[in-house]
């Protein structure tokens, strides 16, 4: 079955696919310089309890910027999140640590595999970054009773605006014309989907259209 992804692509946050690293081995681009929005790309997959998601990164910068990833069921609701943060770290939460969770350091302008194994029975997951598990079996942050997206996005998830009193204007937000410095940050190789036999076994990629 042929899911799909879905683009959310604002004018200073595009989202688009790229001729890197080559003009026959594209990637899809998410760029950001906007203060007040994001770029969000979101990759549909099969209904599962016990699945996968696998990807790659490749972050043009480690000093500043936002990449975060939720694992979400079909309202948008994420138990899972991890971060590539502004300080050159991958980070996550798990509903057992009181505190963010650090995985590992990354650097710029190389690739990073990344894998993140989930079981909504259990109510774990684990990630593996570079074929090295970092967490197993960590306690996901609410329960649900399946996952089927996984989001891509170029910042912190916005609660706001909501919708408004048609009457109320609301305000405007100070700065919000005035583009940020640029982050970037290349996807390829997505998959996802439910597990099958040997959890550990090879997990298949999904290049992007040529």
């Amino acid at each position: 079955e042929d899911l799909p992804w879905i683009a959310y692509s604002p004018r200073m946050a595009p989202v688009a696919l790229d001729n890197f690293p080559s003009k026959t081995d594209r990637s899809l681009k998410l760029s950001d310089s906007d203060p007040v929005d994001c770029a969000r790309a979101t990759r549909v997959f099969q209904e599962t309890k016990k699945g996968f998601v696998r990807f790659k990164v490749y972050p043009h910068q480690s000093d500043h910027g936002r990449l975060e990833i939720d694992l979400t069921d079909r309202h948008g609701f994420p138990p899972i999140r991890l971060w590539f943060d502004d300080k050159g770290r991958i980070m996550t939460m798990a509903g057992d640590i009181l505190e963010d969770v650090k995985l590992t350091r990354y650097i710029r302008n190389e690739w990073i595999d990344v894998i993140i194994r989930f079981d909504t029975e259990a109510e774990t997951f684990d990630v593996l970054v570079d074929s090295q598990p970092l967490l197993m079996g960590a306690e996901i942050l609410n329960p649900v009773d399946s996952l089927e997206r996984a989001v891509f996005r170029t910042g912190r998830f916005n609660e706001h605006p909501t919708l408004r009193d048609p009457k109320s204007p609301g305000v405007n937000i100070p700065g919000a014309d005035e583009p940020d410095q640029e982050a970037s940050f290349n996807l390829d190789d997505v998959s996802a989907g439910p597990i099958a036999g040997d959890v550990h076994a090879h997990f298949p990629s999904e290049k992007f259209a040529n």
